[in-house]
């Protein structure tokens, strides 16, 4: 009877019926009747795409795997640039053997060797024909060509090719540290001299190399809030010291130690 009792003092939970969503309700994922979109990350806003989408600007972005022709061409290509055999290596990217595996890794490999053996001019149509085949000119080429222009003094072009990286859109071309401590070298070896250019109707003269040039790579590596390592401080620090800008110098070297010391 007691058991009786408790029982029937136990109430029954009456079961709600679920609320169907109407085309005008509100939920987590819905607003209006139209599905939120997913939220991106501040980087999808920086490059002003998607991920995915970055990869129009990389054709080569969705390649497969590379063959074992392709391994072995810039395994080649490789032994002749360290060993500075140019002409060999021309010939070898050019064969017409190639055509089916040659592609953007090797003729960034093409390029730094064209710039290790002191011919700017062919690595320069190394990229211009790369350029024309709608093959994607990395990073790396476009560094390696700032090491010819650095290595034989033309900093113009250098400094010229450092802005057009540093006002791309996507970042991954972009200059990185390597890129800027390969301009501020050549700047160490290049003075600073005038230059005719031809923007505007009238011809204007530019000063480029120097403390000048390095000075504005400088300024514009702080815009894209690239790192800077030991060198790019040890180049820049000698650059002012060269043109007896001594105090900035100072300055420089306190930057240095508060980023690399704390």
């Amino acid at each position: 009877m007691q058991s009786n009792k408790s029982s029937s003092k136990k109430k029954k939970k009456k079961s709600r019926p679920k609320k169907q969503k109407t085309p005008g309700s509100h939920d987590d994922n819905h607003v209006g009747g139209k599905r939120k979109r997913a939220a991106t990350s501040p980087q999808h806003h920086r490059t002003g795409s998607h991920p995915a989408s970055n990869s129009s600007f990389h054709p080569s972005a969705r390649r497969s795997a590379p063959t074992e022709a392709a391994l072995a061409l810039s395994s080649k290509l490789k032994e002749l640039s360290s060993r500075k055999r140019l002409q060999e290596a021309l010939r070898l990217y050019h064969d017409a053997s190639n055509d089916a595996v040659r592609d953007g890794h090797h003729g960034s490999i093409m390029v730094d060797c064209c710039s290790r053996c002191g011919d700017v001019k062919a690595g320069e149509r190394i990229v211009s024909d790369m350029e024309a085949a709608g093959t994607h000119v990395s990073l790396q080429a476009k560094t390696a060509l700032l090491k010819g222009y650095s290595h034989s003094g033309q900093i113009k072009k250098g400094i010229e090719l450092y802005r057009s990286m540093c006002a791309s859109r996507d970042r991954r071309d972009q200059p990185n540290v390597r890129t800027l401590n390969t301009l501020l070298r050549g700047c160490l070896w290049t003075a600073a001299s005038l230059h005719k250019t031809n923007d505007g109707d009238t011809p204007q003269r530019e000063v480029s190399g120097g403390v000048i040039t390095g000075e504005e790579a400088w300024r514009l590596s702080k815009g894209l809030n690239l790192s800077f390592d030991a060198s790019s401080y040890e180049y820049s620090i000698a650059l002012l010291c060269q043109a007896l800008r001594c105090e900035e110098a100072n300055r420089r070297l306190d930057e240095m130690k508060s980023a690399l010391l704390a």
